[in-house]
């Protein structure tokens, strides 16, 4: 099984780089474990690709091509969660109604839906990991206190989802 890692998010951008930040942490973890090599690690008869992206929508059809299963990990603003609450969701949970006004507007399950249509083979498994925050605007290279004390458990539960 193929599967990618992806940190999405914008890693200047405090609470909203938290993606960004996951993805790394998991790189720095498996490069020093010495049955994972790089640039693909492997283990138990699957490869594990760990990327960071500042893409979204339709940008991310390119980097999902070729894999099985990928996880995605990514800030999210809710109006009742709580500050580094996780949360753990499929493109379905934010299936909205597919109109394309232009590229600059499209999400996941509409850039998803297109590449159905055009016959561009997409991940059986997307999962999303994605986590409350509260501050996406300040300039900071690092998240809030609550954000930060989430990162450790998601990268648990991706370790976990992956089984290593």
């Amino acid at each position: 099984m193929k599967t990618l890692i992806l940190g999405l998010g914008n890693d200047i951008l405090c609470d909203d780089g938290v993606g960004i930040h996951i993805a790394n942490q998991i790189k720095e973890i498996l490069a020093s474990r010495a049955e994972f090599r790089n640039p693909h690690f492997a283990n138990r008869n699957q490869i594990l690709d760990v990327k960071t992206t500042t893409l979204a929508g339709f940008n991310l059809l390119d980097l999902l091509t070729g894999y099985d299963r990928v996880i995605l990990i990514d800030a999210i603003k809710t109006n009742t969660g709580k500050v580094g609450e996780i949360y753990q969701l499929t493109p379905d949970s934010f299936k909205t109604t597919p109109r394309l006004f232009s590229f600059h507007d499209i999400d996941l399950p509409t850039a998803l839906e297109l590449a159905k249509r055009l016959n561009i083979p997409m991940p059986q498994e997307i999962k999303i990991f994605a986590i409350q925050v509260q501050d996406t605007e300040t300039l900071s290279e690092t998240c809030t206190p609550e954000v930060a004390a989430a990162i450790p458990h998601v990268i648990n539960l991706i370790f976990q989802t992956v089984e290593i």
